[in-house]
């Protein structure tokens, strides 16, 4: 099991951390370990204690711990589970590549990363140990001869095998340091073996077949294989060279050419495929086909070409797609007698192959297959091997020093060494450790030293070393002696924990903490074993010690009634492995009943509940303001759904909440509300008002308290209605809650009854001044009657009969006018108090005009004016006789008072479809633009004297335009000064079906 770490995020997990199968790390949000479980501490083989506090990418290699802070970063923001696959490093410097899964728990805001499966083990030191057994010489276990020189043609290393060789053909002995050239006596050797290490340097891969003597009995062949050596930098260094010694098989293949026909069942059992071809040429003696004569069984197993079906048949009759390439070299092959070495790769078998083709007799050929499947993979494996171990050894997380065992002076250290401590390779290569003081502590130094004596190797032994700038880090040294071709070396790994120990000062001093918290916290945490015995508890009931209650059972310390609801909750979450809530009632003698939520973790050990924590925490406060609060919500939601008025809620662009009263102000239902904006449901000429007012609401500013604007409704209607806001939350984000109100007949209403006043109000204005105007009209005539009266009887009493007369036709003229304006006056006032009633008839308006002119010829006669009639001989309309006779008797009245003697006045028509015009046209005085406003308006009422000194009553025109629209017509006057004037009115035209 885990060591306790005092968190409490950690010690809710840990029960459960150990019940998991695999290996699994805990850690906070930003990566820094919690917990682990027994599982990852024997992985790491290290305990609790020396994890907690760390972060999570210090136990992966260097170059893969940017991309697991990465991996953390994209799950906590995310929440989403990540798989991938990371190399591990454990504390006795294991690397173990395993497939992790990485998952996130928002409610702790904790990490969970869980081994998946683990899919191999590599050393670091063992790395190493292969590593200069590769790069520094070559392995004396290799068959075959293997050597390598560097740029200038020296002996870098080389095997025995090599060395036994150079010895046998050439006489010589090798060591290392002097010129390859200097060992090999033959210059045809020398020339061939420069000219291939010169293209090796120059970064190719070669291969090439070596003969080492002309006489037969001493010759030997060889298959020399020119590989470039590179270093960290990519740069080449020197060239390996692989030598495997063919003569047995060029002997064996020479034997088996000459006694392949003597010896048929040594060619049937043979492990290389054999097969012997006739060559087919053109006209022009040119290569074009070959024909198989024989084959073995290995070469039909190897190219999967049956005999019966292959003898007698060519090769493009068995593979049409042959290159003819290959024919060109195999056809070269058996006319020139030269033969062609290659190598070949068959997926089918999973093996590599060598295969010659040789000139069995002119015109003839013959291929043989060798499997080199073992050479190819050395090869291979041996370059990997280079690669992988100088990668290895570069990028271990580890700080890697190997100094001579007998000098002490530092020959090689990896780049760890430059980030842990900021030492270059250029500070440390060549000098001792004492040089360098990189030990803190010479007393430590030389307690190591006498270990390692000792034993041959010390692990994680911690010491002091100082850095590069003085300052001191705490590491772990592991070292053990190595031999690198016969010298002693002492490999040593440094491991830094400065960060771990502070870490473990501080996690002593929160254990402490975490107990004061645990023993405080106002939840009660008890511990039961599996025969509900109790083992551990935080608050001692009153009266009662610990010793006393440790081992007795649930029942006893609580009731039997909580002791069944505990064994059902630990039973339920033993069986899922997972913690269980409950959430129970305990009644009370003396006071209303207790709430409790529990939960119940269970502990597993091996595949066994062996005891069960119980974290209990009193809800009774919550349960009650839950009750109260689920009331609260009921009563409030009756009182929002059967509101008279719209309750929103707003927050963005659609509504957060609407109540029912709102689908039926705007028509829409509850689905189609839920997705309208509900800018879409205020008049385009209201919305700045209603938006500006929202977003200064939601700012918290100042704003209307209630306006009205025009609601659009899904039948397209606008209906007004009166909205009132205020600021809310919702939901923990800033809200407007609206309250709306339907006051449309109500604006309706008020806006008719202000217009009906306003009218009133100006109808009585006009009247009170038309009045004042009339008065003012009567009582000049009136007042002439009377002074002409006075003058009159003094006259009659002087018997003078000239003035009487004179005054006489005055009187009689002033009565005239005032007679006249009293008719129009009460024409006037039985129009507007409806006793005036129009009676339309069917009537020829041509008629009329001529009876308007007989009335008055005299007036025309007597200021020699002219009346012409532009007319039909029928004009019928559908109009009041003698409402349209007093118009046109005003309007020709008006033209003869307003045209100079020997005038012209002319009275026209014109008629559509819709309507039926009549225009009286005079070329008088005419009227300037003020005037031509103030007719038609009774209280603007004129009086103007015509050209005669002519008096009018100033009602005619009034009387014309009450006329006229009682006919639903209408009246419009054009003049100019001096120009004449011309007065024209419309009534509804007459269409005879």
């Amino acid at each position: 099991m885990a060591e306790n770490t005092g968190n409490p995020i950690a010690e809710r997990y840990g029960l459960l951390l150990d019940a998991i199968p695999l290996p699994v790390f805990l850690t906070d949000s930003e990566g820094k370990v919690l917990r682990i479980n027994s599982h990852m501490a024997e992985f790491l083989e290290l305990t609790q204690a020396k994890v907690h506090g760390r972060a999570l990418h210090e136990f992966v290699v260097d170059d893969q711990q940017q991309r697991l802070t990465e991996m953390i970063s994209s799950v906590t923001a995310g929440g989403r589970k990540i798989k991938s696959e990371l190399d591990v490093v454990a504390s006795n410097g294991l690397i173990f590549s395993v497939n992790v899964e990485l998952g996130y728990l928002a409610d702790d805001s904790v990490c969970i990363l869980s081994v998946i499966s683990c899919q191999r083990q590599l050393s670091d030191i063992a790395w190493l140990k292969r590593y200069y057994l590769t790069h520094k010489g070559i392995n004396d276990s290799i068959q075959s001869p293997v050597f390598s020189v560097d740029t200038q043609y020296r002996y870098v290393a080389f095997n025995k095998a090599h060395a036994d060789v150079m010895k046998a053909i050439y006489g010589t002995q090798v060591e290392t340091g002097i010129s390859l050239f200097d060992c090999i006596t033959y210059d045809k050797h020398r020339e061939q073996a420069k000219r291939n290490i010169d293209r090796a340097l120059k970064g190719e891969f070669l291969e090439e077949e070596l003969q080492t003597s002309e006489d037969l009995k001493k010759r030997h062949y060889y298959e020399v294989s020119y590989s470039p050596v590179r270093d960290e930098n990519d740069e080449i260094i020197g060239v390996a060279v692989l030598e495997k010694d063919l003569t047995r098989r060029k002997n064996t293949e020479a034997e088996l050419r000459g006694k392949l026909e003597q010896n048929l069942s040594l060619f049937e059992e043979m492990m290389e495929g054999f097969a012997l071809h006739e060559v087919i040429l053109d006209e022009n003696g040119n290569p074009v086909d070959y024909r198989f004569l024989e084959m073995n069984p290995a070469f039909e197993r190897l190219t999967g070409i049956n005999r019966n079906t292959a003898i007698g048949k060519t090769v493009l009759e068995l593979m049409p797609d042959t290159e003819k390439e290959w024919i060109q070299k195999y056809g070269e092959v058996a006319l020139t007698g030269k033969p062609l070495s290659f190598e070949s790769y068959s997926g089918a078998l999973n093996r590599h192959y060598q295969v010659v083709a040789y000139s069995t007799r002119h015109g003839m050929f013959a291929v043989l297959f060798n499997d080199i499947t073992e050479r190819v993979q050395s090869e291979r494996l041996l370059r990997l091997s280079e690669e992988k171990f100088n990668k290895a050894f570069q990028n271990s997380p580890y700080a890697i020093f190997i100094t001579n065992a007998d000098s002490g002076k530092v020959v090689e250290v990896n780049e760890t060494i430059y980030r842990l401590a900021g030492f270059t390779s250029e500070d440390l290569i060549g000098k001792t450790t004492l040089e360098l003081n990189i030990w803190e502590s010479l007393e430590l130094r030389n307690r190591f030293l006498e270990m390692l004596a000792e034993k041959g190797r010390v692990t994680n032994f911690e010491a002091g070393f100082r850095k590069k700038d003085g300052k001191v880090l705490t590491g772990l040294i592991s070292a053990e002696f190595i031999d690198i071709q016969g010298e002693r070396f002492l490999l040593s790994v440094i491991l830094d924990i400065s960060d771990r120990k502070t870490m473990e000062h501080s996690l002593r001093a929160s254990e402490e903490k975490w107990k004061m918290l645990v023993n405080t916290i106002p939840d009660q945490i008890v511990l039961f074993d599996a025969q509900n015995r109790l083992t551990f508890i935080n608050h001692l009931p009153e009266g009662k010690l610990m010793n006393e209650l440790i081992g007795q059972t649930i029942a006893s310390v609580y009731n039997p009634e909580i002791e069944k609801i505990f064994e059902a909750a630990s039973r339920k979450a033993g069986m899922s492995g997972s913690v269980e809530c409950q959430e129970y009632a305990v009644q009370r003698t003396d006071e209303d009943n207790q709430y409790y939520e529990s939960y119940f973790v269970p502990v597993i050990q091996g595949d066994k509940q062996t005891s069960t924590m119980v974290i209990s925490h009193n809800i009774t406060h919550r349960k009650l303001s839950d009750k109260a609060l689920k009331d609260s919500e009921e009563q409030h939601r009756l009182l929002l759904e059967t509101a008279m008025e719209g309750i929103i809620v707003t927050q963005g662009v659609r509504f957060s909440y609407f109540n029912p009263r709102m689908t039926e102000l705007t028509g829409y239902s509850p689905e189609e509300l839920a997705e309208i904006e509900f800018v879409n449901l205020i008049h385009p000429d209201d919305r700045e008002l209603v938006l500006r007012n929202y977003g200064r609401r939601i700012r918290g500013e100042v704003t209307e308290k209630s306006y009205v604007f025009r609601l659009l409704r899904k039948d397209g209607q606008c209906r007004w209605v009166e909205i009132t806001g205020i600021r809310i939350q919702w939901k923990g984000e800033p809200a407007s809650l609206s309250f709306i109100n339907d006051i449309h007949d109500h604006k309706l209403a008020l806006e008719a009854l202000r217009g009906s006043e306003a009218r009133l109000k100006e109808l009585n204005a006009t009247k009170d001044k038309f009045f004042s105007i009339i008065a003012h009209d009567l009582k000049s005539p009136f007042n002439n009657i009377v002074v002409l009266s006075n003058l009159l009887v003094e006259q009659v009493q002087s018997n003078d009969k000239e003035n009487i007369e004179e005054y006489a036709g005055l009187i009689s003229s002033s009565t005239q006018q005032a007679m006249s304006l009293l008719v129009n006056l009460l024409d006037w006032s039985r129009s507007q108090t409806g006793r005036l009633v129009c009676t339309p008839e069917y009537i020829d308006l041509v008629s009329v005009v001529n009876e308007t002119e007989a009335l008055l010829s005299e007036s025309l006669r007597q200021k020699s004016i002219v009346l012409k009639k532009e007319l039909p001989r029928t004009l019928l309309a559908h109009a009041d006789k003698v409402m349209i006779s007093t118009v046109l008797r005003n309007l020709v009245s008006n033209a003869i008072k307003f045209t100079r003697p020997n005038g012209q006045i002319i009275i026209s028509s014109r008629k559509t479809e819709t309507e039926l015009s009549i225009s009286v046209i005079d070329n008088g005085v005419g009227m300037n633009e003020e005037t031509l406003g103030k007719l038609f308006r009774i209280e603007e009422s004129i009086s103007t004297k015509g050209t005669d000194n002519e008096r009018g009553t100033g009602l005619g025109l009034i009387l014309c335009r009450e006329f006229i629209e009682k006919h639903n017509g209408s009246i419009r006057a054009e003049s100019e000064p001096g120009m004449g004037s011309v007065f024209t009115f419309t009534i509804p035209g007459f269409k005879m079906h």
